[in-house]
C-alpha cells in the first residue's frame, strides 16, 4: 500500500535547485574560482593476459610532483577515488580459473562471488555465502586463477611497489570495520602522518585538508552505465565533489580523471565544473525518457521462491492493472512494462521479477496501486509470492 505521498528523491535535477536559482550563475563563478585545474587522462585496460598497471603515466608523474608539494590525496574512482561500480572496495570483483574457466557462484544467488585477498575467500555480497580460495581451482585442480577489476587494495599494491618511500593510508569497508577507525585515519592523514590517502566514495565528502594538492578518481566512467536514470547525475556529483578536495586552501591544487570515454558529455562537463550545462543536458534527457522530474516511475516488484509463478502471478497483476486503467481509472492511464527481471534475478535463493509504470504522482494512482496490490495479497493463487511498489528508486 502506498499510504502517504512518494517522496522526491532529494537531488540536484529532481529538487530542481538549478531552475530555482540556488545554484545560479553567480554560484557557478564562485566555486570555478576555487576549483584546481583538471586533466581527463585514458584509462588503462586491464586484461588477463597482460597485467598492465593501474596508474598511466601521466596521473604516475603527477604524484611524484606532488609528494615536494604537501599531501597528495588518491581515491576509488579519479585517482583518489577507486570507482570500480562506485563501491568496490575489494583487490578485485571477480576471480576465476585460466584453464577451464571456473568462478565461483553463488549457490543461492545468480550471481558471481567476489574475491577478497584480507581472509582470502569469495563472498556473495547478496547473502553472505562465502568459500575459501586455497589457490587451486575446485574444478580441474589448476593453479592458473586470474584476478580482474582491482580495486583500493590493488591500488594500495601498487602505490607501494611505485613510490616505496610514501606513506599510504587507505580507507574502504575492509579497513574501517573497528569503531572510531574512520576518525583516527582522517585524524593521521589530517595531521600529515601520512603522503597518500586512498579510498571508496566515503573519501569524497566533507573532507577539508589543506595540504591535499593532488586528487585523482579511478575509472570515472564506470557509473556512468548503471541501470540508473540517476547513474549520470551521480557520477556527475561524485567526481565535481572530488576534485573540490584538491587546493582547499592553496593555489596548487590539481585534479586527474581517468576515463575510458574522455568525451562523454558528462565527464567534460563534470571536469569543467559547468553545472548550468549538465543541468539543462540532462534534464532534455530526462524529458525524453520520461523520468523523474518530468514523470516519476513506479515499479512493481514480486519475489518468490517458484520463478513460474513469480512470472505468471505478476503477468495476472500486470493485466488487472491495464484492465482498471481502461475502466475506472482511465484518467491515470499508463503503459505497463514487463515483466523483467531484477538486475539480481535470485537473490536467497528466491526470483525477483517487476513492473514498471511511467505516471504521474496523484491521489488517484496511489488509490490505484494501493488497491491492485491489496487484491493480489489476498488472492490465494499467489501464496508464496510477495508483492511491492517502490517509486522513483534504482532501476
Amino acid at each position: 500500500d502506498y499510504g502517504g505521498a512518494i517522496s522526491k528523491v532529494p537531488n540536484l535535477i529532481c529538487d530542481g535547485l538549478m531552475a530555482d536559482g540556488i545554484y545560479g550563475p553567480e554560484g557557478i563563478k564562485v566555486l570555478a574560482a576555487m576549483v584546481p585545474p583538471i586533466g581527463v587522462t585514458l584509462g588503462w585496460l586491464l586484461s588477463k593476459a597482460i597485467n598492465k598497471p593501474i596508474f598511466k603515466y601521466s596521473e604516475e608523474e603527477n604524484i611524484k610532483v606532488a609528494f615536494p608539494m604537501g599531501i597528495c590525496m588518491i581515491s576509488e574512482g579519479v585517482i583518489p577515488i577507486a570507482m570500480n561500480d562506485l563501491i568496490r572496495t575489494v583487490i578485485c570483483t571477480s576471480i576465476g580459473c585460466g584453464v577451464c574457466g571456473w568462478v565461483p557462484e553463488c549457490p543461492s544467488c545468480s550471481t558471481t562471488m567476489t574475491y577478497h585477498s584480507v581472509s582470502g575467500r569469495a563472498m556473495c555480497h547478496y547473502c553472505g555465502a562465502s568459500i575459501k580460495i586455497t589457490g587451486k581451482c575446485p574444478q580441474c585442480g589448476s593453479t592458473s586463477l586470474f584476478t580482474e577489476t582491482p580495486g583500493t587494495q590493488k591500488l594500495e599494491e601498487e602505490l607501494h611497489e611505485r613510490f616505496p618511500a610514501a606513506r599510504v593510508l587507505r580507507m574502504d569497508a575492509d579497513t574501517m570495520t573497528a569503531k572510531g577507525a574512520h576518525e583516527r585515519l582522517l585524524n593521521k592523514f589530517g595531521k600529515g602522518e601520512a603522503d597518500i590517502l586512498i579510498g571508496t566514495q566515503m573519501v569524497t565528502k566533507g573532507l577539508d585538508f589543506e595540504n591535499v594538492t593532488l586528487v585523482g578518481v579511478l575509472d570515472a566512467d564506470q557509473s556512468l552505465y548503471a541501470q540508473d536514470y540517476r547513474a549520470h547525475e551521480r557520477t556527475f556529483s561524485l567526481i565535481t565533489q572530488v576534485v573540490g578536495r584538491a587546493g582547499r586552501r592553496f593555489d596548487t591544487g590539481r585534479a586527474v580523471i581517468q576515463t575510458y570515454s574522455p568525451l562523454h558529455p558528462v565527464i567534460l562537463t563534470a571536469a569543467r565544473q559547468d553545472y548550468e550545462a549538465f543541468y539543462e543536458s540532462e534534464m532534455q534527457t530526462r524529458e525524453a525518457l520520461r523520468c523523474p522530474p518530468v514523470c516519476d516511475i513506479t515499479m512493481i516488484t514480486a519475489v518468490g521462491e517458484l520463478e513460474q509463478q513469480v512470472l505468471s502471478s505478476l503477468l495476472a497483476l500486470k493485466t488487472r492493472l491495464q484492465s482498471l486503467m481502461e475502466g475506472q481509472f482511465a484518467d491515470v492511464k499508463a503503459p505497463v512494462l514487463g515483466p523483467a527481471a531484477a538486475q539480481m534475478v535470485k537473490v536467497m535463493g528466491r526470483y525477483r521479477y517487476h513492473l514498471t509504470i511511467r505516471a504521474k504522482d496523484c491521489a488517484r494512482w496511489r488509490r490505484l496501486i494501493s488497491g491492485v496490490l491489496r487484491e493480489f495479497m489476498q488472492d490465494g493463487k499467489n501464496r508464496g509470492v510477495t508483492v511491492f511498489a517502490d517509486s522513483n528508486n534504482e532501476m
